[in-house]
């Protein structure tokens, strides 16, 4: 049995199934579909949950074990199974296509495999479990029906604002369903009476756009030039506050001079927070030697001299050549 996130809820209503498999090409929509199959399943008496997480080293036979053990703490369990590499592996296939042939009494089994695409839909262990239970798709909103989405959004949270106003979010979340969440939830808060207008959402989307400004910055050390320039063209739309992207490129450049520095000289680096984005900044530090960060550092400082008006350089133009500089090795840069 096939589903389209948004028909779970009311598939849910009409009784659980002994599987469900989300598959999460849209993260947010993945994560509120597993939270539903949770929350029902809580409501039916499943009151012991399984967390299984398939990573390197992951046993497999603990699938099936799990499945036939019975629990000293409730007659009902949720075996939840997040797959984060969206590939099972033959084993975890294998081990798949078992449970589904015969899943065990008063048990469900939650799947959730993030980043597929897809191919994996056609794969043995999918159809299997599919076959046992339900597959919810969680697939990307097209920028057609973002309005809609919104719209929904907004309804959900019993919020009434003005024509126009669901798409002026859509817009600025081009499909990126958790941004516009983001804006509907903030608008949740400052609402009275339920209501908001157009200068309240206008207000708040500039707000959000100071975290884009970050967003923008990451695309632009993953190489991403043509995600980069399109956020890059929101953020204008939006308001974007020109010394607050100086800040933010200027901070980068120069943690991307001293991993350059560091790695020439054998040394570790600076310390780069949060973690997870080490390995991000690592990367777009081998575009170049030090003294091309360093060059770069002095583009920004004549970026600044521009934005104050002490120099003859347009800003706009230099903030999208600096940003492009950034994001591409000098070999590749375009003339």
């Amino acid at each position: 049995m096939k589903l389209a996130a948004h028909a779970l809820p009311k598939a849910l209503a009409a009784g659980l199934k002994p599987v469900y498999l989300i598959l999460g090409e849209e993260p947010l929509a993945a994560l509120e579909a597993a939270d539903a199959v949770r929350a029902a399943a809580r409501s039916a008496g499943f009151g012991e949950r399984v967390p299984l997480f398939a990573e390197p080293g992951f046993s497999w036979a603990s699938l099936a074990t799990e499945g036939a053990s019975r629990s000293l703490f409730a007659d009902k369990r949720l075996l939840d199974l997040k797959i984060p590499g969206g590939k099972p592996g033959n084993e975890g296939s294998r081990a798949l296509v078992e449970y589904a042939g015969s899943p065990p009494a008063d048990t469900v089994l939650l799947v959730t495999a993030m980043n597929t695409d897809w191919k994996t839909a056609k794969t043995a262990w999918v159809k299997a479990l599919a076959g046992a239970g339900a597959l919810v798709e969680c697939k990307p909103v097209p920028a057609a029906k973002m309005p809609q989405w919104v719209e929904a959004r907004m309804k959900a949270r019993r919020l009434k604002a003005p024509a126009g106003a669901a798409a002026l979010i859509g817009e600025y979340a081009q499909g990126n369903l958790l941004a516009a969440a983001q804006v509907v939830e903030r608008l949740a808060l400052v609402a009275e009476d339920g209501t908001v207008d157009m200068e309240a959402v206008q207000a708040t989307l500039v707000d959000e756009t100071r975290f884009g400004l970050f967003e923008l910055v990451d695309t632009a050390l993953a190489g991403q030039r043509g995600a980069m320039l399109h956020i890059l063209a929101r953020l204008r739309e939006t308001g974007m506050a020109e010394p607050l992207l100086l800040w933010a490129l200027a901070r980068e450049l120069r943690t991307l001079e001293a991993v350059a520095w560091a790695a020439e000289r054998g040394g570790a680096g600076p310390r780069i927070f949060p973690p997870t984005r080490r390995a991000l900044v690592t990367r777009a530090a081998t575009r170049r030697n030090a003294r091309g960060w360093q060059a770069l550092i002095a583009d920004a400082a004549i970026l600044d001299r521009a934005m104050k008006g002490r120099a003859s350089e347009n800003a706009t133009v230099l903030i999208e050549r600096l940003l492009i500089r950034i994001s591409t090795p000098p070999r590749a840069r375009p003339a």
